[in-house]
């Protein structure tokens, strides 16, 4: 990433873990999404004796210093956040900011 910080050709990335100011960034020429370490609460379908009642009664009663997540809307009553989206639209987003930024556009960054 040095070599091309603030250079002139642009760059869109996808998917930087957690802090992306480890990279240099933000820069000028550089946009993208980063993400951030939380607990990913899985499917529960593969766990034998589940229970949506008793895993809302455990939530209720626990207390967390890290956000959970997942990417299953019907697991959403089990997480703070749920990215419950189409792998695609990672893709679209990242397609469509390059070519903005290929246009001389900003883009969404």
């Amino acid at each position: 990433m040095p070599f091309f910080k603030n250079a002139s050709l642009p760059f869109v990335f996808c998917g930087i873990n957690w802090d992306s100011t480890e990279y240099g960034l933000p820069c000028e020429n550089v946009t993208g999404q980063n993400t951030s370490d939380m607990i990913l609460v899985g499917n529960a379908a593969s766990i034998d004796g589940w229970e949506a009642d008793t895993a809302r009664a455990l939530i209720g009663q626990s207390t967390t210093t890290v956000p959970t997540g997942n990417g299953d809307a019907w697991m959403a009553p089990f997480a703070l956040i749920t990215f419950a989206t189409k792998p695609e639209e990672q893709g679209t987003w990242a397609a469509n900011t390059a070519s903005d930024r290929r246009h001389g556009s900003a883009g969404a960054g």
